[in-house]
């Protein structure tokens, strides 16, 4: 994205700016977007994070994180809609319609996303809570786990983020 020292050298002085990183589910409530202001009144930072609510949930932080937060946020919604089609597409391989394969899918997503954010456990604890010694689950998490997928996301999450810093100095 642009920096504020970039849009500096074009605005006149006196102008406040804030640099926003917001994502594609803000149109629906469901945001998740970063903000940091320079030069900006208390009125119209009041203002500003007001509208970021409105779109979902906000982080204030250093200009300096943006390209982690583009690499997160920014473009995130992306790596969930690629793993909400492979859940459709696993369901559908396994006998379901495509419209109930990706109804289970996206709501299982979705409200994994809300216990996950209420739950008073971290994700890990989650994950083991969810598995039976012996289950079914575990199957699964062990071939992720053996496939790497931590490892794969980090990859992909670095990725975006070397893109990211690459283009701000283009810019």
């Amino acid at each position: 994205g642009v920096k504020i020292a970039t849009l500096r050298d074009l605005l006149p002085e006196n102008i406040g700016i804030a640099r926003i990183m917001p994502n594609t589910p803000c149109s629906v409530g469901k945001g998740a977007s970063a903000v940091c202001f320079d030069g900006v009144s208390a009125e119209h930072t009041t203002f500003i994070e007001n509208i970021l609510s409105a779109m979902g949930v906000y982080i204030r932080t250093a200009e300096s994180n943006f390209d982690a937060v583009t690499s997160i946020s920014g473009s995130g919604p992306a790596y969930v809609y690629m793993f909400i089609n492979a859940l459709t597409k696993a369901g559908i391989e396994g006998g379901l319609s495509p419209e109930d394969s990706k109804k289970l899918a996206l709501m299982t997503v979705e409200g994994s996303a809300a216990y996950a954010a209420a739950a008073d456990y971290d994700l890990d604890t989650l994950t083991d809570r969810v598995c039976s010694k012996g289950g079914t689950t575990i199957e699964a998490v062990e071939v992720f786990r053996e496939k790497d997928l931590f490892g794969i996301v980090s990859a992909a999450v670095k990725a975006c983020r070397d893109k990211s810093e690459l283009l701000s100095k283009k810019l």
